[in-house]
């Protein structure tokens, strides 16, 4: 099969997610490709679109204005690009970011696309972020009931795609690396993080703290003043240290935190403002995938050093994090790449359960058109229900 995948712009882990799927696509038979539908020179694409969030969390500013999660911004953008872009010579279009699976679903409908058309979730906030009437698949961890029941199977909670190498490592009792990573872009300032990974490593003599400064080099001259943490520059892959690591100081982005689920270790969850990170940290929460950090400053280092030691409570979440078998999760996807564009069944029953809801509430409405008070809005909900369950 020959398959493009489009994401977003510069190094970040959307970008890993894709090399992810192409690496086993490619080791599965098939050709992939990037597209990339992101012009350059763009001042809106490299510094607006995917850079605002990061500016206003970088500098601690509590409230993002909302504009780049509008409903309607992917339409304009698709108006904006599409006139440029050209519908690639493959059999399937795969998008690692909402915007790009949304140019892809405006690109194959513009052309008659017949090929599957997939969105892959690259975040643990409830997926899918946007819904696209051209797209055939969503894939997540945690599925958002934004989609009526026929359209339920679109939705495919098969985790989130990793690179081959980030897979359950040594066992527990020999895992002695403690790793703190910055990201793609640190949103704490480097500074405040070389300091916090100082004073885990001052903490716990007998752990091995790892500082990731992130896949960009220019931030090269950031340095540990006392010489106690071990501080790498530009690394793209982290699978080898994840092998070893008991814990993972992360922001509660994506691929991240999944590279360190799927390796057997604990994300410990850096405290955020940026408001699809703070949903992703509380899905993880709760489904006991991960520790937050307290939001204070200076970053609090005692509940790091007592989770280091805490076997009972760090043996709980790796069992629950490789119970989700995220290094299997890019083989779940090209499963269902590879059986092409999927046929929604129109007949497909609801539950017993939803169907005796659906009913009830239908003749409620119905009957209160002509006895409730409010028999416009009976009319406008009994239609909306008709609709839903079409």
């Amino acid at each position: 099969m020959r398959v493009a995948i489009a994401s977003d712009v510069g190094d970040s882990g959307h970008k890993s997610a894709a090399l992810a799927i192409a690496e086993a696509g490619a080791a599965r038979g098939h050709q992939c490709q990037e597209f990339d539908p992101w012009p350059d020179g763009s001042v809106v694409a490299d510094r607006v679109l995917f850079q605002m969030f990061r500016d206003y969390a970088a500098r601690g500013l509590p409230c993002l204005p909302p504009v780049i999660e509008l409903p309607g911004l992917w339409l304009e953008m698709a108006a904006d690009l599409l006139p440029a872009l050209t519908l690639p010579d493959v059999d399937a279009l795969v998008g690692t970011h909402p915007w790009a699976a949304g140019i892809l679903a405006e690109l194959a409908s513009r052309d008659g696309f017949g090929g599957m058309v997939m969105a892959v979730g690259t975040d643990f906030y409830p997926f899918p972020a946007s819904a696209y009437p051209r797209v055939d698949i969503y894939t997540g961890v945690f599925p958002k009931p934004v989609l009526p029941p026929v359209q339920r199977p679109r939705m495919q909670p098969l985790g989130i795609p990793v690179r081959a190498g980030f897979a359950p490592g040594a066992a527990l009792a020999d895992r002695d690396v403690l790793l703190v990573t910055v990201g793609a872009r640190a949103f704490v300032p480097l500074a405040e993080i070389v300091e916090f990974a100082s004073a885990l490593q001052r903490a716990l003599p007998g752990a091995e703290v790892v500082m990731c400064t992130g896949r960009e080099t220019s931030v090269s001259a950031v340095s540990d003043p006392r010489g106690a943490v071990d501080i790498r520059h530009g690394l793209a892959d982290l699978s080898g240290l994840m092998r070893r690591a008991r814990l993972v100081v992360s922001r509660p982005s994506g691929l991240t935190v999944a590279e360190a689920l799927a390796a057997g270790c604990v994300p410990v969850l850096l405290p955020t403002d940026v408001p699809w990170e703070a949903e992703a940290a509380r899905h993880l929460i709760y489904a006991g995938l991960a520790v937050a950090l307290p939001a204070t400053r200076p970053l609090d280092t005692e509940t790091v050093a007592a989770l280091w030691d805490d076997q009972n409570r760090i043996g709980a979440i790796v069992r629950a994090g490789t119970g989700w078998e995220l290094h299997r999760s890019v083989g779940r996807i090209w499963d269902l790449i590879e059986a092409g564009r999927p046929e929604l069944d129109p007949a497909a029953p609801l539950s017993p359960a939803e169907d005796e809801l659906r009913t009830g509430y239908l003749t409620v409405l119905d009957e209160a058109q002509g006895t409730d008070p409010m028999p416009r809005t009976a009319a406008f909900l009994r239609q909306a229900m008709l609709d839903w369950y079409a």
